[in-house]
C-alpha cells in the first residue's frame, strides 16, 4: 500500500503542477480540490480506506501518519505555491505599467504606429526638467488648508491630553 500511495500522490502532484504551469491556475486549484472530493463522494469505501491507510506512528503510538495527513501535506504545499504564483504575477504585472489582461496593440493598428512615432522624437531639443513654468502644486489647490491642521508649526503633533507645562527637566524618572 506504500508504493500505491507513493505513485497516485506523485502522479496527482505532477498532474496539478503541469496543469499551474501550462494552463491555469485556477483550473489547477480546483482539479487540487475537486479529484479528492470527487474520489470521496464516487467511491467513499474505497477511498476512506485508502485516506485512513497508516504509514507511521510516531511519539510512542500518540501520533499516527495516515495517508489523509500526506494529502493535507500536499494540498497546502502546492496551495502555497500556487499563491505565490498568482502574487508574483499581479505583482510584475503592476510593475509594467500595464493593467493584467491587457493585450499590446499588433502592428498594423494605429495605436502602435503612434507609440513608433513617440519613439522616434523630434528634431527640437529637450527641455531640461525643472526648467519650464512652475505650475501649480498640491499646496495650491482648492480644499487644501493653508496651516497645519495637527501639531505645532513645525509639523510635530500635539501631546493630546498631556500637561503643557511639563518639561524634560522635571521629570525625575521613573517610581519605584
Amino acid at each position: 500500500m506504500l508504493l500505491i500511495s507513493l505513485i497516485l500522490y506523485l502522479l496527482y502532484t505532477i498532474l496539478v503542477l503541469i496543469l499551474l504551469i501550462r494552463i491555469s491556475s485556477f483550473i489547477a486549484t480546483i482539479l487540487l480540490l475537486g479529484i479528492p472530493l470527487i474520489l470521496v463522494l464516487a467511491l467513499p469505501d474505497q477511498s476512506v480506506a485508502f485516506l485512513s491507510y497508516q504509514h507511521a506512528v510516531l511519539g510512542n503510538g500518540l501520533i499516527p501518519i495516515n495517508n489523509l495527513h500526506i494529502l493535507l501535506f500536499i494540498w497546502s504545499a502546492l496551495i502555497a505555491v500556487i499563491l505565490y504564483t498568482e502574487f508574483i504575477t499581479w505583482y510584475l504585472g503592476r510593475l509594467e505599467g500595464g493593467a493584467a489582461g491587457t493585450e499590446s496593440a499588433g502592428a498594423g493598428a494605429p495605436e502602435a504606429e503612434r507609440s513608433v512615432q513617440d519613439l522616434a522624437g523630434s528634431d527640437e531639443p529637450a527641455e531640461a526638467p525643472g526648467t519650464g513654468e512652475i505650475e501649480p502644486g498640491l499646496d495650491d489647490a482648492p480644499g487644501v488648508p493653508d496651516k497645519l491642521m495637527i501639531g505645532d508649526d513645525n509639523g510635530f503633533p500635539r501631546d493630546f491630553g498631556m500637561d503643557e507645562e511639563f518639561e524634560l527637566e522635571d521629570f525625575d524618572g521613573f517610581p519605584g
